[in-house]
Protein backbone atom coordinates (compact mmCIF):
# COMPACT_ATOMS: atom_id res chain seq x y z
CA UNK A 1 0.00 0.00 0.00
CA UNK A 2 0.83 3.55 0.01
CA UNK A 3 3.04 4.96 2.60
CA UNK A 4 1.84 8.20 3.90
CA UNK A 5 4.27 10.93 4.72
CA UNK A 6 3.21 13.34 7.37
CA UNK A 7 2.16 16.67 6.08
CA UNK A 8 4.77 19.40 6.55
CA UNK A 9 4.28 21.31 9.77
CA UNK A 10 3.43 24.87 9.57
CA UNK A 11 6.02 26.98 11.40
CA UNK A 12 4.68 29.88 13.35
CA UNK A 13 7.32 32.56 12.72
CA UNK A 14 5.87 34.89 15.33
CA UNK A 15 6.35 32.23 17.95
CA UNK A 16 9.92 31.56 16.78
CA UNK A 17 10.76 35.27 16.96
CA UNK A 18 9.24 35.52 20.42
CA UNK A 19 11.28 32.55 21.67
CA UNK A 20 14.47 33.95 20.13
CA UNK A 21 13.91 37.30 21.86
CA UNK A 22 13.24 35.51 25.14
CA UNK A 23 16.44 33.47 24.75
CA UNK A 24 18.46 36.60 23.99
CA UNK A 25 16.97 38.33 27.04
CA UNK A 26 17.85 35.37 29.29
CA UNK A 27 21.41 35.28 27.92
CA UNK A 28 21.75 39.02 28.66
CA UNK A 29 20.48 38.45 32.22
CA UNK A 30 22.96 35.62 32.67
CA UNK A 31 25.80 37.86 31.51
CA UNK A 32 24.79 40.60 33.95
CA UNK A 33 24.55 38.09 36.80
CA UNK A 34 28.00 36.73 35.99
CA UNK A 35 29.47 40.24 36.05
CA UNK A 36 27.70 40.99 39.36
CA UNK A 37 29.05 37.73 40.78
CA UNK A 38 32.60 38.65 39.77
CA UNK A 39 32.22 42.08 41.38
CA UNK A 40 30.94 40.54 44.62
CA UNK A 41 33.80 38.06 44.68
CA UNK A 42 36.32 40.88 44.21
CA UNK A 43 34.69 42.92 46.97
CA UNK A 44 34.71 39.92 49.31
CA UNK A 45 38.39 39.28 48.60
CA UNK A 46 39.22 42.94 49.27
CA UNK A 47 37.24 42.87 52.54
CA UNK A 48 39.07 39.75 53.71
CA UNK A 49 42.43 41.34 52.86
CA UNK A 50 41.46 44.50 54.77
CA UNK A 51 40.42 42.43 57.78
CA UNK A 52 43.72 40.54 57.77
CA UNK A 53 45.64 43.81 57.50
CA UNK A 54 43.68 45.28 60.41
CA UNK A 55 44.41 42.20 62.54
CA UNK A 56 48.10 42.51 61.72
CA UNK A 57 48.11 46.20 62.64
CA UNK A 58 46.25 45.47 65.88
CA UNK A 59 48.80 42.79 66.78
CA UNK A 60 51.68 45.21 66.13
CA UNK A 61 50.00 47.88 68.25
CA UNK A 62 49.41 45.38 71.04
CA UNK A 63 53.09 44.43 70.93
CA UNK A 64 54.16 48.07 71.03
CA UNK A 65 51.80 48.71 73.94
CA UNK A 66 53.21 45.78 75.88
CA UNK A 67 56.76 47.00 75.20
CA UNK A 68 55.86 50.52 76.33
CA UNK A 69 54.31 49.14 79.52
CA UNK A 70 57.46 47.13 80.21
CA UNK A 71 59.62 50.22 79.67
CA UNK A 72 57.37 52.24 81.96
CA UNK A 73 57.64 49.55 84.62
CA UNK A 74 61.43 49.52 84.26
CA UNK A 75 61.59 53.31 84.55
CA UNK A 76 59.32 53.25 87.57
CA UNK A 77 61.49 50.61 89.23
CA UNK A 78 64.61 52.68 88.55
CA UNK A 79 62.97 55.80 89.97
CA UNK A 80 61.85 53.92 93.07
CA UNK A 81 65.31 52.43 93.50
CA UNK A 82 66.91 55.84 93.17
CA UNK A 83 64.43 57.35 95.61
CA UNK A 84 64.99 54.48 98.07
CA UNK A 85 68.77 54.85 97.72
CA UNK A 86 68.61 58.54 98.57
CA UNK A 87 67.55 57.73 102.09
CA UNK A 88 64.48 56.94 104.15
CA UNK A 89 63.73 60.57 104.98
CA UNK A 90 63.45 61.54 101.31
CA UNK A 91 60.59 59.18 100.57
CA UNK A 92 58.04 57.39 102.75
CA UNK A 93 57.95 53.64 102.46
CA UNK A 94 56.05 52.11 99.59
CA UNK A 95 53.58 50.47 101.94
CA UNK A 96 52.63 53.71 103.64
CA UNK A 97 52.47 55.53 100.29
CA UNK A 98 50.10 52.95 98.84
CA UNK A 99 47.89 53.13 101.91
CA UNK A 100 47.70 56.88 101.58
CA UNK A 101 49.50 57.69 104.84
CA UNK A 102 52.01 60.03 103.21
CA UNK A 103 50.05 63.02 104.33
CA UNK A 104 49.16 63.77 100.72
CA UNK A 105 47.07 62.13 98.11
CA UNK A 106 48.34 58.67 97.15
CA UNK A 107 48.77 57.65 93.55
CA UNK A 108 48.35 54.28 91.92
CA UNK A 109 51.66 52.62 90.97
CA UNK A 110 52.14 52.72 87.22
CA UNK A 111 49.96 55.77 86.76
CA UNK A 112 51.43 58.91 85.17
CA UNK A 113 50.87 60.77 88.44
CA UNK A 114 52.89 58.16 90.29
CA UNK A 115 55.79 58.51 87.86
CA UNK A 116 55.70 62.32 88.21
CA UNK A 117 55.64 61.97 91.99
CA UNK A 118 58.69 59.70 91.87
CA UNK A 119 60.50 62.10 89.55
CA UNK A 120 59.86 64.99 91.93
CA UNK A 121 61.15 62.97 94.87
CA UNK A 122 64.23 62.01 92.90
CA UNK A 123 64.92 65.67 92.12
CA UNK A 124 64.48 66.61 95.79
CA UNK A 125 66.87 63.85 96.84
CA UNK A 126 69.49 64.94 94.31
Amino acid sequence: MFSRTPPPKKVDMDRVDKLERKLTHKEDELGMLQVANEVLQAQTKAAVEREEAMKEIAARHEGALMEAREQLGDMEAKLEAAADASGPSAEPSRISRRRGSTGGESTEPGSPEHVIELQKKLQIAA
